[in-house]
């Protein structure tokens, strides 16, 4: 493929952009920008390969200073404290928001928002979290999204229980609408695991343009 240029920055802030699959859209321009925040060298230009050297996208600071060549980096562990925090709280806050009674009186229906995602260079499927993604419950008027790891949790009042089945909708812009039927019966410790899995919708890339780098998140928008 021929030299990447470098990108250009973007005066635009992902944290206040539509969560899509790899990445967010951009309601500046409507492109889909990537998160090449956790990608190797090789995997930015092959996914910008694939898409005509196009993309425009977020990078480290590291990454931008170095560009061109390939980065050993270590996974930052305040990350990864702050994603298990979350999703560890994640059942408490959802059952505080609702009724604040104990945890026993629920059934909690818990999982990962899942997409099937084609990869060029390597030719095959694998699947991804899926962030943002809406999950409802209309019969009750429950919802919630999933996580930046594609991780949700709802938590039913064992009293409104009035069938064993609950018909449950996970949506998101970027991807189908899929319905399921969960089995209030197979509840075990009063919880139910169940993955989602979204289809993704094609998105079209158009006019090729300047590629460029838009403003990370903060730590703070990071964390919260």
């Amino acid at each position: 493929m021929n030299k990447l240029t470098k990108p250009i920055s973007c005066t635009e802030k992902w944290s206040n952009m539509t969560p899509t699959e790899g990445g967010r859209i951009c309601q500046s321009c409507s492109k889909t920008i990537i998160d090449f925040r956790n990608k190797s060298w090789k995997q930015i230009e092959d996914l910008q390969s694939d898409n005509d050297n196009k993309l425009c996208g977020i990078y480290k600071t590291k990454q931008l200073n170095n560009w061109g060549k390939e980065i050993v980096s270590k996974p930052s562990l305040l990350r990864k404290t702050a994603a298990i925090a979350l999703i560890s709280t994640a059942l408490s806050t959802t059952l505080n928001a609702q009724t604040g009674t104990k945890l026993e009186d629920f059934i909690t229906i818990y999982g990962t928002v899942l997409s099937d995602v084609y990869s060029q260079s390597e030719r095959s499927t694998t699947k991804k979290p899926v962030e943002g993604a809406l999950i409802k419950i209309e019969y009750f008027n429950i919802q919630t999204s999933s996580d930046s790891l594609g991780n949700y949790s709802v938590s039913i009042p064992k009293n409104q229980l009035n069938n064993e089945i609950i018909e449950m909708v996970t949506s998101s812009p970027n991807y189908g609408k899929q319905s399921v039927e969960i089995q209030t019966s197979k509840a075990k410790n009063d919880s139910i695991h169940s993955n989602q899995n979204l289809k993704p919708i094609p998105i079209e890339i158009s006019v090729p343009y300047t590629i460029f780098y838009a403003q990370p998140p903060t730590l703070t928008e990071t964390i919260i």
